[in-house]
């Protein structure tokens, strides 16, 4: 689970007469332990510092949303949002589980809008049935969107600690 930023905050000088205060733009260090067969300790199996990217600026909320484990699944939650400077914002669900070479990115669930027009797009991706489910709509509407299935194009498997920042990992049908 994820350990406290590390590094220093850094000082953020506030317009007018507000004094200034002290933001925490650093990123995170995710680890994953189990416990040792021989004693008390925990062994860190991984490690990841950039799955959960820092703050660029105070205008961007905490990308970290949560994150649990499920029947041997790690879930990592993560959220795009900024207060102003965005119309886009975004929530996204990392799924993990171990195989043999580390743990496995086995899915992920997106939901993009833009917050001036209300357009969304959902995406839930399986990699290890090879499909994604799509739905776009507005959020203003009410029921369900239009829904399309589709099937992945066969790629490399994407492990914790080699993907780089979970919010721009691109999913299938990302404009590059």
């Amino acid at each position: 689970m994820p350990t406290p930023p590390r590094g220093t905050s850094s000082q953020i000088e506030r317009q007018g007469s507000a004094p200034a205060r002290e933001e925490n733009l650093n990123g995170y260090r995710l680890t994953i332990a189990r416990p040792r067969q021989d004693g008390p300790d925990c062994e860190i199996v991984a490690t990841d510092e950039s799955l959960i990217p820092a703050r660029e600026h105070r205008n961007f909320e905490d990308a970290f949303d949560g994150a649990e484990i499920h029947d041997g699944v790690i879930v990592i939650k993560l959220r795009f949002f900024m207060g102003m400077g965005s119309w886009r914002a975004e929530t996204r669900t990392l799924r993990f589980r171990r195989d043999g070479r580390g743990f496995r990115l086995i899915g992920v669930d997106s939901t993009e809008w833009m917050r001036n027009s209300g357009e969304m797009t959902k995406r839930s991706v399986n990699y290890l049935t090879g499909r994604m489910r799509t739905e776009t709509g507005n959020m203003g509407d009410e029921g369900e969107g239009q829904v399309r299935w589709s099937r992945l194009a066969p790629t490399s498997p994407a492990y914790f600690g080699q993907m780089g920042a979970g919010l721009s990992y691109p999913l299938p049908g990302d404009v590059q």
